[in-house]
């Protein structure tokens, strides 16, 4: 059950009859505009805020981002994007972007993501290798993201990433499956249909791999 009301029809709504589940999306509305306030799940009668619009679409107040920003490195930057959801405020998520470029170089958000259940979705990161790329240091970075990533979703597997190379997907989109027992599986997808392009036994291999084949610039 989904429900759009008006602040004032919220003041009066009786949630006691509402099922547990139920979201509401509180709003200003005209024929010509639609204004969110507050989204709202229903859990046992009561109403749970869910994302609040207009605290999340504000801007910076003075001294605020500096004291977000404080601390952060890359270990903050990936656990960010590891848990991030479309709920959070986008002063935080535009913030956290310019400190992933300031503190990853070879795997970073991809933007999307695929539900693992009703619940829970899984955030997709993608792999960014140039063929001029210290190998060593790219083998350091992601092999130290895989280990975050994998316990951040201990029953995932594979854990997939995108390759984000040179041709910007046009000939397919290009993914890596990496299995914790068996190793890394390179995949191309064209148009729905999933083929293995080739497949390795460690990091070292596949990225070697891509530095030459499917390199970013």
């Amino acid at each position: 059950m989904h429900i759009q009301l008006s602040p004032d029809e919220l003041e009066t709504l009786d949630v006691s009859v509402l099922p547990n589940g139920a979201t509401l999306v509180e709003s200003i509305s005209t024929p010509e505009t639609f204004k969110p306030i507050k989204a709202y799940i229903v859990e046992d009668g009561k109403l749970i805020v869910t994302k609040d619009f207009v605290e999340n679409d504000r801007a910076w107040a003075k001294g605020e981002e500096k004291e977000f920003k404080k601390g952060k490195g890359k270990a903050a930057v990936l656990d960010y994007f590891l848990s991030h959801d479309d709920n959070g405020p986008y002063r935080e998520y535009r913030t956290m972007c310019g400190l992933e470029h300031k503190h990853l170089s070879f795997i970073r958000h991809e933007g999307s993501y695929r539900y693992l259940d009703a619940d829970r979705k899984y955030n997709i990161f993608q792999i960014i290798i140039n063929r001029d790329s210290d190998l060593m240091k790219v083998e350091k970075e992601l092999s130290w993201a895989l280990k975050k990533i994998a316990g951040f979703y201990p029953d995932v597997s594979p854990i997939e990433l995108k390759v984000f190379e040179h041709s910007l997907s046009a000939g397919g989109i290009y993914s890596v499956l990496w299995d914790r027992d068996s190793g890394f599986e390179l995949t191309k997808t064209t148009y729905g249909m999933t083929d293995t392009l080739k497949e390795f036994s460690s990091l070292r291999e596949l990225i070697k791999y891509i530095s030459v084949y499917h390199y970013y610039e």
